[in-house]
């Protein structure tokens, strides 16, 4: 049995495929027959979810959210407005400090903050203030400015040339992978989340 053509077949959207374990992937494998897949992953598809990945003909990596600040304005009013039927919008400065903040999340991390923020504030504007406090400028936890950044985006970039494999990230760091550990929860940085290539 082969994967049908129809133009008509459903499409079925399967999130961290990545994370799929044998029984899930032979049903997804059984759910390609008669069905379109979309899949996406925050991390190298191997294993099980590799059978799966190699039904999907296209594969396309995006770029980290934080290498697209001009769009994140545009994405986060869109998401806003579809959270409150258009009710409540962001103010430029609120816009202006979602663009400025890394997004280590992307867009699943962009999507819970605009959520909380619809939560709490279902119309009117929404200015920097109504941000969740980590979101709000310079709100940063425990280093600030250049070198917080940049502590940052060493550790982000030893994750994704090393595939998300976080020994040898740590390695490549100099660090061991306790400190590595430790290292994420201070500068925020959901591994599981980093598109890695």
């Amino acid at each position: 049995a082969g994967i049908g053509r129809s133009e008509t077949r459903d499409t079925v959207l399967i999130t961290d495929v990545h994370l799929l374990g044998a029984a899930a992937a032979a049903v997804l494998g059984r759910l390609a027959e008669r069905h379109r897949l979309v899949l996406t992953a925050a991390d190298e598809v191997t294993g099980h979810a590799a059978a799966v990945a190699a039904r999907c003909p296209v594969r396309l990596t995006l770029p980290a959210l934080r290498s697209r600040r001009d769009r994140i304005p545009a994405v986060a009013a869109a998401m806003l407005g579809a959270a409150t039927a258009g009710r409540a919008r962001f103010t430029p400065q609120a816009l202006r400090t979602l663009a400025a903040f890394d997004w280590p999340g992307n867009l699943r991390e962009l999507r819970t903050v605009v959520d909380d923020v619809a939560d709490r504030r279902s119309a009117g504007d929404v200015t920097e203030a109504d941000l969740p406090a980590g979101y709000r400028g310079g709100g940063r936890p425990t280093l600030d400015g250049a070198l917080w950044q940049a502590e940052r985006d060493a550790v982000v970039d030893a994750l994704c040339s090393c595939a998300g494999n976080k020994v040898h990230a740590a390695k490549m760091l100099g660090i061991s992978r306790n400190t590595l550990y430790r290292r994420l929860r201070v500068l925020r940085i959901d591994p599981d989340a980093l598109i890695v290539s």
